[in-house]
């Protein structure tokens, strides 16, 4: 049987003053929420256009806007919250949770990806096709993957 990968959008639900903070000033914070609802539009839109045979899931925050990212999706995607207080733990309960069974390669990328070639995709998932499970944090912070 073969398990199909997965690929995480990791996003948060685009509301006046608590997405895209650091973008107010000079943008308002509604303008800022504008964006932040556009980024994950274009990205949900980049994942949908590249050929790939994964599992799709949203992992969201805050938890009450369920409905929000429910009303967002297409057939064949998931919705879940995200749990933990930091976004680093946010980050890593979700690793952990969809690479449990250590045996699908699992991806996940920020719901502010629209401008990703959605290729890159299909390659991540080749390249990690016969890898042990590994993270790595795309802002360069640690520059080698390490084992989860």
């Amino acid at each position: 049987m073969t398990i199909k990968p997965k690929l995480v959008v990791f996003a948060k639900a685009p509301l006046p003053g608590q997405a895209k903070t650091r973008l107010s000033p000079p943008f308002t914070s509604e303008e800022a929420a504008a964006l932040a609802e556009a980024f994950l539009i274009d990205t949900l839109d980049m994942i949908e256009s590249a050929d790939l045979n994964v599992w799709k899931i949203i992992y969201f925050t805050p938890e009450h806007e369920a409905n929000y990212f429910s009303e967002m999706i297409s057939d064949g995607w998931q919705i879940k919250p995200q749990r933990g207080k930091s976004f680093k733990m946010r980050l890593t309960n979700v690793l952990r949770e969809e690479s449990e069974n250590g045996d699908q390669p699992v991806v996940v990328i920020g719901a502010d990806s629209p401008t990703l070639p959605p290729h890159y995709l299909v390659e991540a998932f080749k390249f990690l096709k016969n890898l042990p499970p590994v993270m790595n944090w795309a802002n360069g912070k640690r520059p080698f993957p390490r084992p989860l």
